[in-house]
């Protein structure tokens, strides 16, 4: 924990409230801490944009839309065979080979499987609608290098990045980002 002195800098939470009992008296100068952590996100937002992640996210939405095609084309050629075959079941009764009740129960089980097979081809359009995946990556694209030109530190970034800051007893800061990778 750290505690905010004067907003000129920021010494330890343990010892602003407890004194020298808990901790030595060790700070960091508020626009030193500022720099650090500028630096860090901005060096964190080039390498991102740098590895290709957007190109990864673009790779991976691909592969899910083909594999969702490839899951309702399946799909749509078990419902074409369940419909072949309530109609071979309807020869069958007019042919006299199976009782009314045989095909009732029939018909109703091929049903019952076609409604079922309805609601999953009905969930793997709506996701492929509803997932309008280029947008959101070009949305992240576009938040990432809104990113790369701050040049101050906000309070809203400090909260939405930063999850705790420690202060070694030489002076040297370390950050835990909000996000594990990028603790340094």
């Amino acid at each position: 924990m750290w505690y905010r002195q004067n907003r000129k800098g920021y010494i330890c939470g343990g010892y602003g409230r407890h004194g020298s009992k808990k901790c030595s008296h060790h700070a960091i100068k508020e626009s030193g801490l500022k720099s650090i952590i500028l630096s860090d996100l901005k060096k964190y937002a080039r390498e991102i944009s740098k590895e290709g992640l957007i190109k990864k996210l673009e790779q991976q939405t691909v592969r899910a839309e083909k594999t969702t095609n490839k899951k309702l084309a399946s799909i749509e050629r078990e419902m074409k065979r369940l419909v072949e075959r309530k109609s071979k079941f309807l020869n069958l009764l007019a042919n006299e080979i199976i009782t009314k009740a045989d095909y009732q129960r029939a018909i109703e089980e091929i049903n019952r499987e076609l409604k079922r097979l309805s609601a999953q081809k009905t969930e793997l359009q709506h996701s492929l609608e509803s997932k309008n995946i280029h947008e959101e990556i070009a949305k992240l694209k576009a938040e990432l290098d809104k990113y790369l030109l701050f040049n101050d530190l906000t309070e809203e970034m400090l909260h939405r990045f930063v999850r705790r800051i420690e202060i070694k007893a030489d002076g040297t800061p370390k950050i835990f980002y909000r996000f594990s990778a990028l603790s340094a």
